[in-house]
C-alpha cells in the first residue's frame, strides 16, 4: 500500500514539474518574441561610441529616408557617406539597413567613402558600420 502511494506521488511530481517547465518555457519564448517586434526609430544624430582609427570621429544624422555621417580626422572633417536610408517597417533588436551611396554628393569630398553601398546594423541600441582607411579596418559603433 505504502509502496502505491509513493508511486502516485512520485507520478503527480513528475507531471507538476514537467508542466511548470513547459509553461515557463512557453511564456519566455512569448516575451522574446514581443521584445522582438518592439519598433524602433533610428531618425536623429549618432555619434560614434567606440574609439576610432588614428584619431577618426564620426557622426550619423538619419532623417527622412537618408543618412549623412560625418568623419573628423585632426583638424580637419568633412563627409564621409550620403546615401539612401530605408529601414524595415518594424526594426528589432538586430536588424540591417543596405543604404545606397549619393556618388555625385560623395565625389566631392576627399574624406567620402568610395563604396556603392554600405551595410548598417542594428543591435541592441547601436548602430555599426564596416569602415576602412589607410590599410586599417574596423566596425565603427554609434549610440544616440
Amino acid at each position: 500500500m505504502l509502496s502505491k502511494l509513493l508511486a502516485s506521488l512520485g507520478v503527480l511530481v513528475a507531471i507538476v514539474t514537467l508542466s511548470a517547465c513547459g509553461s515557463s518555457h512557453t511564456t519566455s519564448t512569448q516575451l522574446a518574441a514581443t521584445k522582438a517586434n518592439v519598433s524602433v526609430d533610428l531618425n536623429g544624430t549618432w555619434h560614434q561610441s567606440n574609439v576610432g582609427i588614428r584619431g577618426i570621429t564620426m557622426v550619423a544624422h538619419i532623417a527622412d529616408g537618408s543618412i549623412e555621417i560625418d568623419m573628423k580626422l585632426n583638424d580637419e572633417s568633412g563627409i564621409y557617406w550620403v546615401g539612401d536610408f530605408a529601414p524595415p517597417p518594424a526594426v528589432s533588436n538586430s536588424s540591417e539597413v543596405t543604404s545606397d551611396g549619393d556618388v555625385e554628393t560623395m565625389s566631392l569630398d576627399i574624406l567620402a567613402s568610395q563604396d556603392l553601398t554600405k551595410t548598417f546594423t542594428y543591435n541592441n541600441g547601436e548602430l555599426s558600420f564596416p569602415f576602412s582607411i589607410m590599410g586599417e579596418s574596423t566596425v565603427v559603433q554609434l549610440s544616440k
